[in-house]
């Protein structure tokens, strides 16, 4: 018997067959790649015509590389946080599916800040007041959009209308509603000041499923389409970043995961509540109702580096990473804001841009492309500075880093700790199939003994202390470029 797990990225859709080990079966994988409209102003959305396509695609193949002898136990999804789809009272779309990378709210999520008690908001919520999430989208929906708002009846997340349409169900998971900027992780229900503040009621939001957070099997036409899925159930979808930590065999406080796919998160998820209040700067999601995942997210990641390569005409991949391996911390004299979209975590400035500072005629895109993969590690020091408590393990993640050892060296040089590079390709995929093989076939619940496996990469002392000072100046220029002294100008030691 095998589980179904599907992760549904804002880069690409996965699909695989996977065992009560992990291991996705051989012949299994399909993946196909997902390409959001992105336009001026900060768009950045999807289809929901498209995207449900391409999953259904990836199920197709998936399934069609099942044994005859073999079964679907479970059905388990992954799918990226902080998506918004409005409907109407027939269930049609209204708008595209709006991703975490639309900033086109900033102003409105600027505008709530002045309005709301911010950090009281964060502390409750798990969620600052930024454009990636629900609160700052819907009130520019209502500001920009009125005639389309007039005809809102439901603002739910993608899984949401994917799972309508496949089960006839769009109950959403805690781990998906503690993403969305909207639900009291206190009350475990959507938070009543912001929904009274936006003018809209629960209902509109869908319900929030009771441990253990279950959804019926296909309905339809989908129960012809998949005969292999009758009468199994789904373990509702929750946040891919949740989804890694599990994959990755990081469900521990003393583990910290550094994921870099599209874009990048350090997550720490662990047992319980923490005692402490949110980190200044992070966030506070959930995995479920037992677990909590604590950490900050960066809009950059392997996007940045696929701008650079399209747009500068970078040599190969494998060229890039011997020319890297070649070049010292710095060496290229440029400081870079790595704010394509924004800035996520730490100053969560929704309405940052990038800044390419130091340019000359004797500059080469090598040089750029350097200096924006130890501009990201530096926003990544800086969430490390706020999340860690000392003597964490840290896992590094995702396929963009996963595929450059020289950028897994530069990482662990800023950060001045080692890298457990994991061996685990596909943690989202994996953490799904691990959720519902605990959660829909009741299995005994050992996330927190799984092994996370892989190599290690150490840092270099005297690359680690000439990127500290790297860091002071890059700290130098989002202060003047921001108006506003940076998250970690004063670098932690650690």
């Amino acid at each position: 018997m095998r589980v179904l797990a599907v992760d549904i990225g804002s880069s690409s859709v996965r699909a695989a067959l996977v065992d009560r080990d992990g291991v996705i079966a051989p012949g299994s994988l399909s993946q196909l790649a997902v390409e959001l409209a992105v336009e001026p102003g900060g768009r950045s959305t999807i289809t929901l015509e498209r995207i449900r396509a391409l999953t259904e695609q990836a199920i197709d193949r998936t399934l069609a590389s099942l044994p005859a002898r073999d079964g679907i136990a479970a059905v388990g999804v992954s799918a990226f946080w902080h998506s918004l789809l409005v409907l109407d009272a027939a269930g049609r779309p209204l708008t595209d599916v709006l991703t975490w990378a639309d900033t086109r709210s900033a102003a409105d999520a600027a505008d709530l800040a002045t309005r709301l008690d911010a950090e009281s908001v964060r502390q409750r919520t798990g969620c600052p007041l930024h454009p990636s999430y629900l609160p700052a989208k819907i009130r520019w929906l209502r500001r920009n959009q009125p005639d389309l708002f007039s005809r809102a009846t439901r603002f739910v997340s993608l899984p949401q209308a994917l799972t309508a349409a496949w089960l006839g169900a769009d109950a959403t998971s805690s781990s998906l509603a503690s993403g969305s900027g909207l639900y009291d992780r206190q009350a475990g229900s959507w938070d009543r000041e912001l929904l009274d503040l936006l003018e809209i009621a629960p209902e509109q939001l869908g319900a929030i499923l009771p441990e253990p957070e279950l959804l019926p099997p296909v309905a339809g036409d989908y129960a012809d389409r998949w005969p292999a899925l009758r009468g199994i159930h789904w373990r509702a979808p929750v946040g891919d970043g949740a989804a890694a930590n599990v994959g990755a065999g990081c469900v521990r406080a003393d583990r910290l995961t550094l994921t870099v796919g599209t874009s990048g998160a350090m997550r720490r998820c662990q047992p319980g509540e923490p005692v402490e209040p949110t980190p200044d700067g992070l966030w506070r999601y959930l995995l479920d109702r037992r677990h909590t995942v604590t950490g900050g997210a960066l809009s950059e990641g392997g996007n940045i580096r696929a701008w650079l390569s399209d747009t500068l005409r970078l040599p190969s991949a494998e060229d890039c990473e011997i020319a890297l391996r070649k070049r010292g911390p710095g060496d290229h004299g440029l400081t870079v804001l790595p704010f394509w979209s924004g800035e996520r975590s730490p100053g969560w400035a929704g309405d940052a841009t990038a800044t390419i500072a130091g340019m000359q005629l004797h500059t080469t895109a090598e040089d750029i492309l350097h200096a924006c993969l130890e501009a990201i590690a530096y926003r990544f020091a800086a969430v490390y500075d706020a999340l860690s408590v000392g003597g964490e393990q840290i896992v590094a993640t995702g396929g963009a880093l996963l595929a450059s050892p020289a950028w897994q060296q530069i990482m662990a040089d800023v950060l001045g700790v080692p890298l457990l590079v994991s061996s685990i390709g596909e943690s989202s995929l994996r953490g799904a199939a691990l959720l519902a093989w605990r959660d829909v076939l009741d299995e005994q619940d050992a996330l927190t003994t799984l092994d996370p496996g892989g190599t290690v990469v150490r840092p270099r002392p005297e690359a680690h202390q000439q990127y500290r000072e790297l860091r002071e100046r890059q700290a130098r220029l989002y202060s003047r470029e921001m108006g506003s002294p940076a998250h970690g100008t004063r670098v932690a030691m650690k």
